[in-house]
């Protein structure tokens, strides 16, 4: 009996130290094989971009923007994506593409399709993140003549224009057009301006059609905004007319010529400026560069005016004699005794609203070619008054002219400080009729329309973020003086930021001259 108790009790105990045995080897086992505890869980794409050196058919190097699962490239329409070579960290184990392997710098994909990344984390996590490759934002213009240069601002040459949207070119627009160059002292600048002329009327990205278009450079302008901005300006304070425009990308005989606008030429028309061709009717243009033109006068005042419609090769000696008369009639009546008489001076012949929203866009800015360059229309005989506008060419305005100072241009008034010819100016600032309209103008605009005008900057700007990138590789001129510039940056950035600022600080004082005894 003892001995089968002293048996049992053996087995029982032997047993228990199995049981323990096989315990502690299980748990050895586990932690020996299995530390999933210790195993990485990162497996995230850090960086991501292609290389000029390792892709020939890019202009430049393109940083990628990674947000969340996906990642965004930006090139010019018409680059081939079909065979890139990108390069990229991660902080995971492995990177596929399609369970294959991709090494940084070395494998190719054809970014024409989609393409997905896939990253592993030491646990076996996979992170996929989605490549897109997209245009710089804006439409593409294809202009060619067959390799004939454009050396005139006279004479066209025959060529053939195509407007295509987005990086595969979907062709917007396709014709036969003439180009040749535009502008005053911009044309004498690298990157040219051009002024076209389609063979047939068409409205071109949402613009009404029309043959006639400009095409801005915004050499001077390292901001690429300062028309933009001034334009945006002219319409909220509802001038009659201010030309539409829309960024675009252009290429001349196959060559990249940068980040140009897409502008309305200002002429005659239902959908531009609208006046009675056959019934009194004209276009003029206070011009320091009249003398330039085919068709010009000057006032009694010696005031500089170029006829810009009736057209040089329409216009008769009667014609051009109305114009004048008719312009020296006001010219009496504005530098009359009783001037400012709003039946005996110049108000009958000259509209004072007008000339105040166009002055107020111009003071704003700080356009010193503020009269410089002033437009002007008669609608018809059946009325005598000479409109102002539409604007145009800001690319002093926004403290961009170093011949009126530099950081204490932003208090200095165009009204005393914008360039000749001031003659008509000078007048019209002493009419207080002139001086109450401006106040009550400003300070009925200035909430709504005018101080949140650096919003729409700061939304362009933003437009512009890979379109600059691309432009000023072509025109490096980041860190110089243009024209009549003196602010120097180093970005893009720099320069929208410097206009900002002008912006800011120029609205904040011209609340308090405007409301102040000066304009009492």
């Amino acid at each position: 009996m003892n001995l089968l108790m002293i048996r049992t009790n053996t087995s029982k105990t032997l047993c228990q130290l199995l049981l323990v045995t096989l315990l502690l080897f299980t748990t050895a086992c586990k932690k020996e094989h299995s530390p999933e505890e210790n195993l990485s869980t990162e497996n995230a794409l850090t960086t991501f971009s292609f290389k000029k050196e390792k892709n020939s058919s890019l202009l430049l190097d393109i940083q990628g923007k990674i947000v969340d699962d996906s990642v965004f490239l930006h090139t010019l329409a018409g680059t081939n994506i079909t065979s890139l070579i990108p390069e990229f960290t991660h902080n995971g184990e492995r990177l596929t593409v399609n369970g294959t392997v991709q090494q940084s710098g070395i494998s190719k994909q054809d970014f024409s399709k989609h393409v997905s990344y896939q990253i592993e984390a030491e646990n076996g996590d996979v992170h996929t993140y989605h490549v897109k490759v997209a245009d710089t934002g804006f439409p593409t213009i294809y202009i060619s003549t067959d390799d004939v240069p454009i050396v005139s601002k006279e004479d066209y040459v025959d060529g053939h224009i195509t407007i295509t949207t987005g990086l595969l070119g979907d062709v917007l627009y396709e014709g036969g057009t003439e180009i040749r160059g535009r502008g005053n002292s911009t044309w004498g600048m690298p990157k040219k301006p051009y002024r076209i002329k389609l063979t047939d009327k068409a409205g071109l990205l949402g613009m009404p059609a029309d043959k006639s278009w400009a095409l801005i450079a915004n050499y001077g302008d390292q901001s690429l905004l300062r028309n933009d901005i001034a334009f945006e300006l002219s319409r909220r304070l509802e001038l009659a007319y201010t030309p539409r425009q829309q960024y675009v990308e252009l290429f001349l005989n196959g060559e990249y010529q940068g980040n140009y606008t897409l502008t309305e030429h200002i002429k005659e028309s239902k959908d531009r400026i609208q006046i009675d061709e056959d019934n009194g009717g004209f276009i003029l243009e206070q011009d320091g560069y009249a003398y330039q033109e085919p068709v010009f006068f000057t006032t009694p005042q010696d005031v500089p005016i170029a006829v810009k419609f009736p057209d040089e090769d329409d216009i008769t000696n009667d014609e051009l004699n109305y114009i004048k008369n008719h312009y020296t009639a006001f010219e009496n009546r504005l530098f009359s005794e009783n001037f400012s008489d709003p039946n005996e001076g110049y108000q009958p012949y000259f509209d004072l609203p007008s000339f105040v929203n166009y002055y107020l866009v111009n003071e704003i800015c700080g356009n010193t070619d503020m009269v410089w360059s002033m437009r002007m229309f008669k609608k018809s005989d059946e009325d005598q008054k000479i409109y102002t506008g539409p604007v145009w060419d800001f690319d002093l305005a926004f403290n961009n002219d170093r011949r009126i100072g530099q950081a204490d241009a932003i208090r200095k008034l165009m009204l005393t400080n914008a360039h000749t010819p001031r003659q008509w100016m000078d007048r019209i600032a002493q009419d207080p009729a002139f001086k109450k309209m401006v106040r009550e103008r400003w300070n009925a605009s200035k909430e709504a329309q005018i101080k949140t005008i650096t919003a729409y900057l700061d939304k362009q700007a933003e437009r512009l973020v890979h379109s600059q990138l691309f432009n000023f590789h072509r025109w490096n001129v980041l860190g110089q003086n243009i024209n009549q510039s003196w602010y120097v940056g180093t970005t893009h950035a720099d320069y929208v930021g410097f206009v900002r600022n002008y912006l800011t600080e120029r609205i904040t004082w011209l609340d308090d001259v405007f409301n102040g005894s000066q304009f009492d």
